[in-house]
């Protein structure tokens, strides 16, 4: 989504106006700065691995600064184990500060009733945290729940935090990674890509990436989609993504990103770029 040109508009006429009671000897009474601008859309996407107090802490800043609170609403659907996976990550979310939690139902095959709960837990929530498992899974879940992606959309829309780890990363790009093909070759058809959630359309998004040496199949997937840049995201390190453009790298270890340099050759040509802790980058 793009909101720049409707915010240039919107410069371009209140400075016409200006123009135009200054000249007329009128005035005009400040506007709160700010007042008109859309929510921030934010995504917190981690590698996988250990889900650090520093990140999660950085989460909880966000929201509090944000909405003034943190609830957050797990969704597991990812997993083959969801209640064990829960509890792994409520341990490490209140680890980080982040103490008002609740849990989707284990199972995507929901009732009516169960389905109107969660379009309310979603609506209550601030952040919605999509754990690790499969991510081929959590999509099938999601397609099979049309109202829940709705609702989920136009929470992102409304500037709430979607955070996901391992699988829950994967997800979040529009071109998704499945984890299935060959990773010991590159070549345009060697691995596996579904369509994902589509948080962001410009990247696709890897996790576990330096620790499970992911670079063939990152290179795979841009070969078979060279308009698309490359983020590996390594364990225990999150990007940290505002409005689909703007990212902060937080954790222990890298992100590398992959671009194609866009130069007429007969030869695919990347330039990769690694960034750590507290560095930026726009997509």
């Amino acid at each position: 989504m793009n909101f720049r040109c409707a915010s240039a508009i919107g410069l371009t006429l209140l400075s016409v106006l200006f123009q135009f009671l200054a000249s007329a000897g009128g005035s005009v009474s400040a506007m709160p700065i700010g007042s008109a601008q859309p929510p921030s859309r934010v995504l917190v996407a981690i590698g996988g691995g250990d889900r650090t107090p520093v990140i999660i802490s950085k989460i909880r800043d966000i929201s509090t600064a944000t909405f003034g609170e943190s609830n957050v609403l797990m969704i597991a659907w990812a997993s083959e184990e969801p209640t064990a996976m829960l509890e792994a990550v409520s341990r490490d979310l209140k680890l980080g500060g982040l103490v008002d939690l609740t849990s989707a139902p284990l199972t995507a095959q929901l009732t009516p009733a169960q389905v109107n709960s969660m379009i309310e837990a979603i609506r209550r929530a601030q952040i919605i945290f999509f754990t690790g498992g499969d991510q081929s899974q959590l999509m099938s879940a999601l397609n099979s729940n049309p109202s829940i992606v709705s609702e989920i959309q136009a929470a992102y829309v409304a500037g709430k935090i979607m955070v996901g780890t391992s699988a829950g990363t994967a997800f979040m790009s529009h071109v998704m990674l499945t984890g299935q093909g060959a990773e010991d070759e590159i070549s345009a058809n060697s691995v596996e890509t579904i369509d994902g959630f589509g948080f962001v359309t410009q990247c696709v998004f890897d996790q576990h990436f330096l620790k499970r040496q992911r670079q063939n199949r990152m290179l795979s997937v841009l070969l078979k989609n060279p308009t698309l840049t490359g983020v590996g995201i390594d364990e225990a390190t999150a990007v940290i993504l505002r409005n689909e453009h703007q990212a902060e790298v937080i954790g222990r270890s890298w992100v590398s990103v992959f671009r194609q340099n866009g130069q007429a050759s007969t030869r695919a040509s990347f330039e990769l770029t690694l960034f750590k802790s507290s560095e930026r980058f726009d997509l």
